[in-house]
């Protein structure tokens, strides 16, 4: 390699990656590349240096390298040579790196790697130019495998790999050497109360539109508000993710996706991994939603889909529009009994409201004629509920889940106490054993980074005790038939009261949801359900189905 390069057109190329790196390692390039052209009898011009700072190898988009590659292109090439420190701040893609040598070769143009020992003016030079590549390339992935194993560790040690949920903070730990060994995270109390108020209004009903509109017109600090990627405010899509993010419930993930170059770019777009490669940790102590509000959620966001995604033939529907709220009780509930469709409110004047079926009056699909006043509707519904639910039959079947229900999770307390009393007492005398050392004057970072880790695990294991055993007092009683009465009465003023809320009330007492409405005379009609008397059970299990028919004429 090399040779005399008087009276040649030279430019230099140098590049780092990262912002970890020193931005003078571009400064030592080209300084290197310079020497190499001036031991040869070289120059080179101030505007034919091209540099890139920052930016990765495995793509040749980058601005400086592109504008390099501008003078090559054409009959008339503007330079003759290229140094480079080595072939690794050109490319680090193998397939890129063959275009490159490709495209050089046809220009005429030749590459001088210094430290690599590559000219590909010399014919000699192709096969070492694809072992350099192939090794740029091969480097590169293992790079990202070391880091990949590297973050795998960190998460299993129960730090912070990066990409941390609203809701948390984490606290940098030392080790021994004072040096900071790895950042845990801990729940933002602050944050954590706006988490739990987004879910609580999710099962009200509200969607994730209204959700977001309520916290700007409150002013709540969205997510990444003192950080430079920063938001206007709340928006649908933040909501939605929240809801879906399973470490709210004290499950968090590693490495269920990765994160694929866009050949020739560097663009980068997320692929799912096999389960079998997802580190899954269960984290209680990080929990910011309870496990029913969690599940509850979840069930209520899938029957969203179900409902709104797809026809009852299976077909897809068409999109909704975000956010839009509505007044009426039974709008969403009552369907139509003869294709399914939802019966919507028509009129203005409250008298003249009545519930049609949205496919008889959009696309005229179906025959029914189905015409029920909005007002009628919802008093004859509610009270047909309110009546069923307080019958002797329900409150006697309701008694006797929650006495089964009550002594199961008496059973489920018992045992889960025991284990966590056992864990607390352990814990208690690995405290014991570090204090003690400590007191002997055995001073050590490490010992009392344990030991402040041990203590903060301690006051987690009593608080939960606390609240089991608040919770056992709590549960104990067994209501009597007044109390089962009186909730029923409580129901009826909720079902009176905010429609949203007062919607989802209704829907959790309905299979499915739904009521379907059927005309059985010339200004009769049936609305007909299971009704799940959901409300009064302490947990979820399997519930006995009531049917539930409330009817009346042009009501």
């Amino acid at each position: 390699m090399g040779d005399d390069l008087r009276g040649k057109r030279c430019a230099i190329y140098a590049r780092y990656s990262s912002d970890a790196q020193r931005e003078a390692s571009i400064e030592d390039q080209v300084r290197i590349c310079q020497q190499y052209v001036e031991r040869n009898h070289g120059t080179v011009e101030a505007d034919r240096i091209f540099t890139d700072f920052a930016i990765r190898g495995g793509s040749m988009q980058r601005p400086g390298f592109e504008a390099l590659l501008r003078l090559i292109e054409g009959r008339s090439p503007q330079i003759d040579v290229i140094v480079t420190e080595n072939l690794a701040r050109v490319s680090r893609d193998f397939a890129d790196s063959g275009q490159l040598y490709r495209q050089l070769r046809f220009a005429g143009v030749r590459m001088i790697n210094v430290s690599d020992g590559i000219d590909t003016g010399l014919n000699s030079s192709k096969l070492t130019f694809a072992i350099k590549a192939a090794v740029a390339d091969s480097y590169r992935d293992d790079l990202a495998d070391m880091t990949r194993r590297g973050l795998q560790g960190r998460v299993i040690n129960g730090y912070s790999a990066g990409g941390l949920a609203f809701g948390y903070r984490t606290v940098p730990e030392k080790g021994a050497d004072d040096r900071v060994v790895g950042y845990r995270p801990f729940v933002d109390e602050d944050a954590a109360r706006v988490v739990r108020r987004v879910f609580h209004l999710c099962l009200e009903g509200h969607s994730h539109a209204a959700i977001a509109r309520r916290f700007n017109t409150e002013s709540v600090q969205p997510p990444r508000a003192k950080t430079r990627h920063r938001r206007k405010g709340w928006v649908a899509s933040t909501v939605r993710a929240m809801l879906h993010n399973e470490r709210y419930a004290g499950i968090w993930k590693f490495g269920e996706r990765e994160w694929v170059r866009v050949p020739g770019t560097n663009k980068r777009t997320p692929r799912l991994r096999d389960r079998r490669d997802v580190i899954r940790v269960e984290r209680p102590e990080l929990r910011i939603v309870d496990p029913q509000v969690w599940v509850a959620v979840q069930e209520r966001l899938a029957g969203v889909r179900a409902r709104y995604t797809r026809n009852p033939d299976g077909s897809p529907k068409g999109r909704s529009i975000p956010g839009k709220a509505t007044r009426y009780l039974l709008s969403g509930v009552l369907t139509c009994g003869e294709c399914g469709s939802a019966l919507t409110v028509t009129g203005t004047a409250p008298d003249s409201r009545t519930y049609r079926c949205s496919d008889h009056l959009k696309r005229g699909t179906c025959a029914s004629r189905i015409a029920v006043r909005e007002v009628a509707a919802r008093e004859t519904i509610v009270q047909g509920i309110v009546d069923e639910l307080g019958s002797p039959a329900v409150v006697a079947y309701l008694r006797e889940r929650i006495a089964q229900r009550l002594r199961e999770l008496a059973a489920e307390q018992v045992t889960e106490g025991r284990k966590r009393r056992g864990r607390l007492d352990e814990l208690e005398k690995q405290i014991a054993n570090l204090v003690d050392y400590l007191a002997q004057g055995n001073a050590s970072p490490a010992v009392a980074g344990k030991l402040r880790e041990l203590e903060a695990e301690a006051v987690r294991e009593r608080g939960l005790l606390a609240g089991m055993e608040n919770a056992s007092r709590l549960q104990s009683a067994l209501p009597t038939d007044r109390e089962i009465l009186d909730r029923v009465l409580d129901l009826k003023d909720l079902l009176e009261g905010e429609p949203t809320t007062a919607r989802e009330v209704l829907r959790a007492h309905l299979a499915g949801g739904q009521l379907k409405v059927t005309q059985t005379g010339r200004h009769e009609y049936v609305a007909r359900g299971d009704l799940i008397p959901a409300e009064y059970l302490i947990a979820s299990g399997t519930y006995k189905k009531v049917s539930s028919t409330s009817s009346g004429g042009w009501i």
